[in-house]
């Protein structure tokens, strides 16, 4: 009788499969099994004497603006516009990532080449009081480099750190020291979308397979550590996970899938503080999300996502063209916007009340801005009033929402727009790894601009 023997097996070979076993099969939250990335992971931080100054390029005149008037379309030269415009060589290969800097003129990059870039418009004077007609120029530095594509960025409200996601890893970059203080690897998959919590304390992270995980970076007795004792799960999703935004209250998130799903969780730390968690139950052990709302499930595919200055109302790109809005508190869904892009790619915004000709009105109009399949950055209003029947009763051409006007020539394909609503300064990405501004504040010099918000006041 033949007997079983590992006479034949040599020990070192054994001893490697049963090392592989203790890793690779620890599971996640989620039941995944995966290995960990080393700790020495391709992220390093880049010295600060890396640190160029970029001039502002020439700005080519051919820059024109399309208005359309009446159902009538009108091109026209404006110098204003054009001349408020640059772009500046960011990396090599699509921009992936473009996060703004909550208080100064200073955005962040990230691309396929691997490298995090810092970006900040640079002053024509010496004055310690800033304006806009003193930005010239931009002074960039590398902060990280990876041999690997990074996919997504978040910087916390409190501006010291900086979160950088590639492959199944997340660095903390500290933005004072300009060192990578907390590494996160004991995720499996993707990262794809990352979002710091209001109150600075928690960061969320998107993955490509739709799971969502909540680290608690600066809360809790496992504060930024490398464990799963420091992350929560929150699952249930059924594609990738292309951006994740808290709400104002920052007691829930909103998480907006691939396929054309969004959802919206309530935090672990909020069943907490209400008192409808207790972590020494039984039933409330595992650190996994339990209440969750799907307020969008449309056959298409979500590019983008936005959410308004005063924290109202989230827009979502979508593949066919629109953008589908809804209003946080209740989460009322509000008629669309047909971008007539073939696709829309990006969506951003602002209110009316960041430009000098409309600081002194009542009012605030918002301001939507998108890129789509169809060269160019389009402009739209949509009118509101303070009564939803006056708004009801109006046909349907005057409740529509309005193309304020179209600014096309930008010469390449434009992938990701952010505004930054302080310094006026819209930050356009192309997929030639260019990266654009635009000084919005040039607006009130465009007539027809502020007749056609003036007729989206109901």
């Amino acid at each position: 009788m033949n007997h079983l023997s590992f006479k034949y097996i040599p020990l070192s070979s054994l001893v490697l499969f049963l090392c592989f076993l203790s890793v690779a099969c620890s599971p996640t939250p989620s039941g995944q099994l995966f290995a960990f990335p080393e700790e020495d992971s391709a992220f390093k931080e880049v010295d600060a004497s890396s640190m160029k100054r970029i001039p502002t390029p020439a700005v080519k005149s051919s820059n024109n603006l399309q208005r359309r008037i009446d159902g009538g379309v009108e091109e026209v030269e404006l110098d204003a516009l054009s001349l408020s415009s640059s772009r500046f060589p960011a990396h090599s290969g699509k921009i992936t990532a473009l996060v703004l800097h909550p208080l100064q003129p200073i955005a962040y990059t990230a691309g396929l080449d691997g490298k995090v870039v810092e970006h900040r418009l640079i002053r024509k004077t010496s004055a310690k009081s800033w304006a806009r007609q003193d930005l010239s120029g931009l002074e960039s530095k590398i902060l990280m480099q990876s041999n690997n594509q990074v996919f997504s960025l978040a910087i916390s409200p409190d501006t010291t750190l900086l979160a950088a996601a590639e492959q199944g890893q997340v660095v903390l970059y500290d933005l004072g020291t300009g060192k990578i203080v907390h590494r996160m690897t004991r995720i499996g998959g993707r990262v794809k979308a990352l979002a710091w919590d209001p109150r600075s304390e928690l960061l969320a992270l998107g993955l490509a397979n739709g799971g969502v995980y909540i680290w608690n970076v600066r809360r809790g007795n496992y504060a930024a550590e490398n464990s799963f004792k420091a992350l929560e799960y929150y699952g249930g999703a059924i594609s990738s996970i292309i951006s994740i935004i808290f709400h104002p209250s920052a007691r829930a998130f909103f998480a907006i899938e691939t396929e054309g799903i969004g959802k919206f969780w309530r935090l672990l730390r909020t069943e907490e503080e209400l008192g409808l968690r207790d972590t020494a139950a039984i039933v409330d052990k595992p650190n996994k999300g339990r209440r969750e709302e799907t307020f969008a499930r449309l056959k298409l595919q979500f590019e983008d996502s936005w959410l308004s200055p005063d924290g109202s109302t989230i827009a979502i790109a979508a593949g066919d063209g629109h953008i589908f809005r809804w209003k946080i508190r209740g989460l009322q869904y509000l008629k669309p916007i047909n971008t007539d892009q073939g696709a829309a790619f990006s969506v951003a915004g602002f209110n009316s009340s960041i430009l000098s000709n409309f600081k002194n009105e009542s009012s605030i109009t918002p301001v939507y801005v998108t890129t789509g399949r169809v060269h160019g950055v389009r402009f739209w209003c949509v009118p509101e009033s303070s009564n939803i029947h006056a708004l009801e009763e109006l046909p349907a051409e005057l409740s529509a929402p309005k193309l304020l006007f179209e600014l096309e020539s930008l010469g390449h394909d434009v992938s990701k727009i952010r505004i930054d609503p302080r310094w006026g300064i819209l930050w356009i990405t192309e997929k030639t790894g260019s990266l654009l501004t635009l000084d919005l504040n040039k607006l009130d010099q465009v007539e027809q601009f502020g007749l056609n918000i003036a007729a989206c006041k109901i």
